[in-house]
């Protein structure tokens, strides 16, 4: 009889543990059923920039003066090529590097012809279109530059190209390649340039997201 007893206690204790599995309510799914998922992406900055002219003219006699000496407006008359051959920009990251360089005006690949040069030295510079910082010039060649911030929502934004009054217009012999900094252009102050077809390439260069 102990044993039997025993044996009942152990199967009312096991009746007992399985009341609460029949009590629990089963979720049917017949009501409003939703799940959430968090979807994320990152945007990178972006720039871009164009030039609806790739090429302009300077009209008249604007490289040299009436002495034959480099002009000493030719940084202003280059702003002013620019500003008609609307380069157009646009960022979308705070910060954007930009840089700005030219070669120098040259004639038949640069140099010099005897005691006469070849090359035109000059400086220009362009406003921040964000319109907060300072002009970015060319006089510290193509390996610095300024950082501006966004712009251009919703339109591109014709760049101003500005004269730059910190350098006077020089002859120098350099090659038509060269356009680094200022201050390594071998100058001639005092010195003509021979009559010829000169050009100059300025070159501006934007880096998102700097």
């Amino acid at each position: 009889m102990m044993r039997k007893t025993l044996m009942t206690s152990a199967a009312l204790a096991a009746m007992t543990i399985s009341v609460p599995a029949f009590a629990q309510a089963a979720d049917t799914n017949t009501g409003l059923q939703s799940a959430s998922v968090v979807v994320s992406a990152t945007n990178p900055a972006k720039c871009d920039v164009t030039a609806t002219n790739t090429a302009v003219v300077l009209v008249g006699d604007v490289l040299t003066d009436a002495n034959g000496f480099p002009a000493a407006d030719v940084s202003a008359k280059v702003a002013e090529g620019l500003n008609a051959a609307l380069v157009n920009a646009w960022c979308t990251g705070a910060n954007n590097g930009f840089v700005l360089s030219r070669t120098a005006f040259t004639t038949d690949g640069g140099g010099s012809a005897g005691d006469f040069q070849k090359g035109i030295l000059y400086d220009v510079g362009v406003k921040d279109p964000s319109g907060v910082g300072g002009n970015e010039n060319t006089e510290d060649g193509p390996t610095l530059g300024l950082t501006y911030g966004r712009f251009g929502a919703t339109a591109a934004k014709t760049l101003q190209f500005v004269s730059f009054p910190g350098t006077t217009p020089i002859a120098t012999s350099a090659p038509a390649s060269a356009n680094g900094a200022t201050s390594s252009f071998t100058t001639f102050a005092g010195t003509r340039v021979i009559a010829g077809t000169y050009s100059s390439t300025v070159t501006i260069a934007i880096t998102p997201g700097v």
